[in-house]
């Protein structure tokens, strides 16, 4: 099964259009630790920012240069301010909705999917729904 993000397959022929496949999926972490710890993480950091928006202060982003220098001088700093934890959850969810959308595109008996594409929806503070879509089409 050939997935692209692009409107044809290279140096393939389409022969016919199937339809429209989709896949879909709506997953949640449990509240732990390390996931709470970076909620407050992410929190802390834009309330840090509220006494210089209200003051009219400049608020801005640290040059990249800055902040690499930052990150040499102490090496316990991550490399970026990401929350792993929803990181981990929405490769997860997209693999699934992506693996839901192949079997979809299976069902038509097609050879490929064109103009893949994902759609992320949060439902809550830790939940959202991940939609992988396509057009599933036979190969000549």
């Amino acid at each position: 099964m050939i997935i692209t993000n692009i409107d044809k397959v290279p140096e393939k022929k389409i022969a016919r259009v199937l339809g429209i496949v989709r896949g879909n999926v709506v997953g949640t972490k449990p509240v732990s630790e390390p996931f709470m710890k970076s909620i407050k993480k992410a929190m802390a950091s834009t309330i840090s920012l509220a006494p210089r928006i209200i003051t009219g202060e400049e608020v801005g982003l640290v040059p990249e240069e800055e902040m690499r220098q930052r990150q040499k001088d102490d090496r316990s700093a991550p490399e970026r301010n990401e929350l792993e934890e929803y990181s981990s959850l929405l490769t997860e969810l997209r693999d699934t909705a992506l693996t839901r959308m192949i079997t979809h595109a299976e069902g038509y008996g097609a050879d490929a999917v064109i103009n893949v594409h994902f759609d992320v929806n949060v439902i809550s503070i830790h939940a959202f729904e991940v939609c992988a879509y396509g057009t599933a089409v036979k190969l000549a």
